[in-house]
């Protein structure tokens, strides 16, 4: 890994937000640390000064950049006990127009996974997602509603242990390419865009369920509790909300308007 300097990644890190209106200065400083030197590697840089020179000069730079250094692992039932929580929450609540927030979404495989439960439990028809994501690159593949056929062994051994149905191939068109896409009966609605969590601002809303896992593991305490009390404000009274199980929330000044679901699989309702 490429050594890096505080002071060096700090002086980056504010000419991306002066420049590019891209703020990751409240990031965990390792996860950080990390990245940068992953990006150098990759896009043969020497030091942080380089990278900057390079992307001042060639703007479609940016996009690469972006696509290195944010974290794009996502995949389909990720954590199946999660699902498994969460569906008997929807089954009961979905009601017509419930408007779910995916975000961080990445290339979409978590959006897919739930349109196909509430598929299975005929409550998709009454759903509509939004997926966001920093990264545009991997939105333009979440469009698509995709697959690639190399992950879908461990994803129909996950698809299991949510449904006990193995045959997750059912909900996917095979034409024998490398890509799975989602059948048209599977009447998934969707709308992506780009937006950052770290503006604290988003026009849309408010949602009926917000899914925001392994999201908030990158940032500083004191980004995620802005964050938190962000995604919570985007909440409807008596809407779900739900995060990773990495990720601790109890701490943040916003938790004592949620009571807990399930405490294991990070599922809350908004009460107040």
């Amino acid at each position: 890994m490429l050594p890096l300097k505080s002071d060096e990644i700090q002086v980056f890190l504010k000419g991306l937000k002066l420049n590019f209106s891209l703020d990751f200065t409240e990031y965990s400083e390792a996860s950080v640390h990390r990245r940068l030197s992953r990006v150098c590697e990759q896009l043969e840089c020497d030091d942080l000064e380089e990278l900057t020179q390079r992307l001042e000069s060639d703007t479609n730079l940016l996009i690469e950049f972006l696509d290195q250094f944010t974290v794009n692992v996502t995949e389909m039932f990720r954590d199946p006990f999660f699902f498994q929580k969460l569906l008997p929450f929807l089954e009961l609540e979905v009601k017509k127009d419930y408007c779910i927030w995916y975000p961080g979404c990445a290339s979409g495989e978590e959006i897919l996974s739930l349109a196909i439960l509430l598929h299975r439990v005929k409550k998709l028809n009454y759903c509509k997602f939004t997926g966001t994501d920093l990264n545009e690159k991997v939105l333009e593949r979440a469009t698509k509603k995709w697959v690639k056929r190399r992950h879908i062994a461990d994803y129909q051994r996950a698809f299991s242990q949510v449904t006990g149905d193995f045959d997750l191939l059912q909900y996917f068109e095979d034409d024998h390419s490398q890509e799975l896409r989602l059948k048209k009966f599977v009447e998934l609605k969707a709308d992506y865009e780009v937006h950052d969590l770290v503006s604290l601002y988003w026009e849309k809303g408010p949602f009926d369920l917000i899914v925001c896992r392994n999201v908030l593991i990158y940032f500083n305490k004191e980004l995620q509790d802005k964050v938190f009390s962000f995604l919570i404000d985007k909440l409807k009274i008596g809407g779900v909300i739900a995060f990773g199980s990495r990720e601790s929330v109890f701490f943040c000044k916003s938790y004592n308007q949620l009571e807990v679901l399930d405490r294991d699989a990070r599922i809350f309702r908004k009460i107040g």
